[in-house]
């Protein structure tokens, strides 16, 4: 997952521990990030949702729409109504248990477990105290199916 800027910036991967703008929940979500495409996975699939769905014989080409939604990474921004406080507070609970789920495969890439776990601990702390004032971007697509029956694009 790609975190950003409180101006809802890409951030560097290569900032370091004590570099303007490091976060560790940066760090973790970005090297998770690194290893899952270095797996083959795409956390990128969001930039060709158009074109997939476009090519889908069984949609409506015109209709297809996508579009991004940046959501705090914990309930840090000031004035903010009951809902985006629940919502801001559940992502905050989510990227604590994502981390923790990230270490098999942090841990399988050959990073220390000491560095692994001061990761997770420091990115809880971040999360909790609201200190990491980062974006999520959430990317949604929509279409209108054609009024044609269904044609299979794949053969089972």
């Amino acid at each position: 997952m790609k975190l950003y800027s409180e101006q809802r910036e890409s951030i560097p991967s290569s900032l370091k521990e004590g570099d303007p703008g490091f976060y560790y929940i940066q760090k973790l979500m970005s090297t998770a990030y690194d290893c899952t495409r270095k797996r083959g996975g795409s956390e990128d699939a969001s930039l060709t949702y158009k074109e997939m769905l476009s090519a889908n014989p069984n949609f409506k080409t015109d209709s297809v729409m996508v579009r991004s939604l940046h959501i705090p990474v914990s309930p840090w921004p000031e004035k903010m109504s009951d809902h985006d406080f629940r919502i801001c507070e559940l992502m905050r609970r989510n990227l604590i248990k994502l981390a923790e789920a990230y270490k098999p495969m942090l841990l399988s890439e050959g990073i220390a477990q000491e560095v692994v776990d001061k990761w997770v601990r420091k990115s809880e702390q971040e999360l909790n105290t609201l200190r990491a004032r980062l974006y999520t971007r959430w990317t949604y697509a929509w279409v209108l199916r054609k009024d044609t029956p269904w044609q299979a694009t794949v053969t089972p």
